[in-house]
């Protein structure tokens, strides 16, 4: 995939923003966490098992108010909206999870696009996250929803599940 600085999406402008790649140790090898709920009397959701990673974006994103794609090297994988789009991809949020999250009723989306990010690097893809500014962001997310059907809006397949968290359902 050649990527462009900006990308159009059903017709919308989206600006490119980065390659959202996980930070890596001195070797160059990717830094991974892993919790260990053994014992854990608290009920776990579906992407509690992990592995994370760790990944920020520029703070020039502070307080954007829009609609984000993450997009693999052919095609768009999760659509969703903010009103501080650093605030989402900081590390408070996609960027770093915290043991806290893994619980259910936590922050399940936190977690699985965080260890989909990994899981992509892993197989040898790449993940490109891309923003369009509006106030319309509800709306949009919405259609863009419908229209592309990303992979990891709402729960993703059986087969990616079993793949990336070991899940059967």
């Amino acid at each position: 995939m050649s990527v462009s600085n900006v990308m159009m999406i059903c017709d919308l402008p989206f600006k490119f923003v980065q390659e959202l790649e996980p930070k890596r140790d001195s070797e160059g090898s990717i830094i991974q966490t892993v919790y260990d709920f053994t014992g854990e009397p608290r009920e776990l959701h579906y992407y509690s098992k992990g592995p994370f990673c760790k990944f920020d974006i520029s703070k020039e994103w502070i307080n954007r108010v829009g609609v984000y794609v993450l997009h693999d090297n052919e095609k768009p994988l999760y659509v969703g909206e903010c009103i501080d789009f650093y605030g989402r991809y900081g590390s408070a949020q996609y960027g770093s999870i915290g043991r806290s999250k893994c619980y259910k009723g936590r922050q399940p989306t936190n977690c699985k696009i965080n260890s989909m990010v990994l899981w992509q690097y892993l197989n040898g893809n790449k993940v490109f996250l891309y923003f369009h500014e509006t106030d319309n962001r509800k709306n949009i997310e919405n259609i863009l929803e419908r229209k592309l059907n990303p992979p990891f809006n709402g729960t993703p397949s059986p087969k990616l599940l079993k793949q990336i968290w070991g899940v059967t359902i």
